[in-house]
């Protein structure tokens, strides 16, 4: 079980502490002189606020960062100089919680953020106490990432059904701390313990301890799939994993689903899995020619290399999954880029 406990360890610190080393060298490297482009008048800096500095989203909007940028003065792309938005210096920023960065980009204080869609469609939909919504100004971009739920449990214990772990003892487990409250949600919506409210998650890799050394009949798991560490457990403790039904999520639009293939985890056959977008979104009034360079430099070649090269959720980042999960409108100016190549189909667009 030692052994189990430092591998998972150490497949998660070392994911976290690669993916925030590749962020910044690839700004660095995007960004040779920023001191110098800021001094030109013609640097247009773009803020993109995400979550805290260990969570995936930091260190994905680092690398996003890193392929919008094209400093004023640097070489061109075609020469081997950066892709992004010409005049374009992109910059991530750690903030506390996604209701915290929403406001800021309300305030104007940063450009985009990159938050889960449940936070954003909460925001979208609230209303004030005239009635009117609050967030109208709220625009996406893409999703980026996803971040799946897992129901797991010992391949022995001959669990069949979510239903069988009803007053059995579960817990819900997630690095990512913004997506905690969608974790306590699942939990309370599949009806198990976990879910109630005030329960503590619990970090993976103590979840899985747990479920090793069988104090726990069951694990759900909120993390972007396959999970590595949750795929070296599956080599030393043989795992299965539990369909949750369809209806679970029936009320909220945002929830898509992924199909996870055989092998993604040793033993495992293939599942369907829900899925909790993790969105970029600008403000209703960001400038349509800028939100359209910027989403034709998020999903170039160049962008795509960046993205290869980092921690396992920018990894995950495809063009085929960018319109996923949309449910608060697209901006116009990204919504040229969509239905330009061709995959624009019933997402809504704002007018």
């Amino acid at each position: 079980m030692a052994r189990m406990a430092s591998a998972a360890t150490i497949l998660v610190g070392t994911a976290r502490a690669v993916g925030l080393a590749i962020a910044v060298a690839t700004l660095l490297h995007a960004i040779p002189s920023l001191a110098q482009a800021g001094a030109s008048s013609d640097a247009q800096f773009f803020r993109i606020g995400s979550g805290a500095v260990d969570s995936p989203s930091f260190a994905l909007a680092g690398l996003v960062a890193a392929g919008l940028s094209s400093p004023p003065g640097g070489r061109a792309c075609e020469h081997g100089g950066s892709c992004g938005v010409p005049g374009m210096i992109a910059l991530a920023q750690a903030i506390a919680s996604p209701a915290e960065a929403i406001e800021l980009l309300e305030q104007r204080q940063i450009d985009a953020v990159l938050v889960p869609a449940g936070d954003a469609y909460r925001a979208y939909t609230a209303k004030r106490p005239d009635g009117a919504k609050r967030r109208e100004a709220l625009r996406s971009v893409a999703t980026l990432f996803v971040e799946t739920v897992h129901a797991v449990v010992r391949r022995d214990a001959r669990f069949e059904t979510v239903d069988d772990l009803r007053r059995r003892p579960v817990a819900g487990a997630t690095d990512d701390p913004s997506a905690a409250p969608f974790l306590q949600l699942t939990m309370s919506q599949l009806g198990l313990d976990g879910g109630r409210k005030g329960a503590p998650n619990v970090t993976l890799q103590a979840g899985l301890q747990a479920l090793a050394e069988r104090r726990l009949d069951g694990l759900v798991v909120v993390a972007t799939a396959p999970q590595p560490a949750l795929a070296e457990f599956a080599h030393l403790v043989p795992i299965h994993l539990l369909a949750i039904p369809r209806p679970t999520f029936g009320r909220l639009p945002y929830v898509s689903a992924i199909k996870l293939p055989a092998g993604s985890y040793a033993g495992v056959d293939a599942i369907e899995l829900p899925a909790l977008p993790i969105q970029l979104f600008v403000a209703a009034g960001a400038d349509p020619d800028r939100v359209e360079a910027i989403t034709r430099a998020l999903w170039n070649d160049a962008t795509a290399k960046l993205l290869a090269a980092g921690p396992p959720v920018a990894r995950t980042v495809k063009l085929d999954n960018a319109l996923l999960g949309i449910v608060v409108p697209l901006h116009p100016g990204a919504a040229r880029f969509y239905r330009e190549i061709g995959t624009l189909n019933t997402t809504p667009v704002a007018d």
